[in-house]
């Protein structure tokens, strides 16, 4: 039942777990959007599902990320914006080898430049509607291709294109 199932769009639908039997059948699962919901925790079958590229969990009451997510090798696109994180471990940017788009604005992270700096391989970042630590001197950085950021609804920075962090200066 559902073995060949590639995407799954579970949004809006007030979920407050997800039934691990049923999940661990979607064994094709690529695309998985749980958006919108009630999931107060990471929810850790998901850590299971090795195909999973593209992962939303969107608007919901997660405030951790469990380090299984490091089982997710081929996880592509992570989307957490609007959740109660006050952390983003560096096991996320640092040792998840596919990660190519993170974003997880309008939570409750401080980040700093260092925490950028780990960020530079991704394609997109948006840390956008979160708190700052230290200063946001981005010259010292390496290259994203499309990052926004804001502090209190300001908005410090957004480039589509490039966002210009010289790494010349590192090296």
């Amino acid at each position: 039942m559902f073995t060949k199932l590639k995407r799954l769009n579970l949004t809006h639908n007030r979920l407050c777990s997800l039934d691990e039997e049923v999940m661990m059948k979607l064994t094709s699962l690529e695309e998985l959007r749980l958006g919108n919901n009630n999931l107060d925790k990471f929810p850790h079958v998901i850590t299971d599902m090795i195909q999973l590229r593209d992962l939303s969990l969107v608007y919901n009451l997660i405030s951790v990320i469990p380090e299984q997510i490091l089982k997710m090798r081929s996880l592509e696109n992570l989307h957490l914006d609007n959740n109660y994180l006050s952390e983003m471990p560096d096991f996320v940017t640092q040792q998840l080898p596919s990660l190519r788009s993170l974003t997880f604005s309008c939570n409750h992270l401080s980040w700093d430049e260092d925490y950028v700096r780990e960020c530079f391989h991704l394609n997109l970042v948006d840390f956008s509607g979160n708190g700052t630590r230290a200063k946001t001197g981005l010259d010292n950085f390496g290259v994203i291709g499309r990052a926004t950021l804001r502090r209190k609804g300001k908005k410090l920075l957004r480039e589509p294109s490039l966002l210009k962090m010289a790494l010349a200066r590192s090296a």
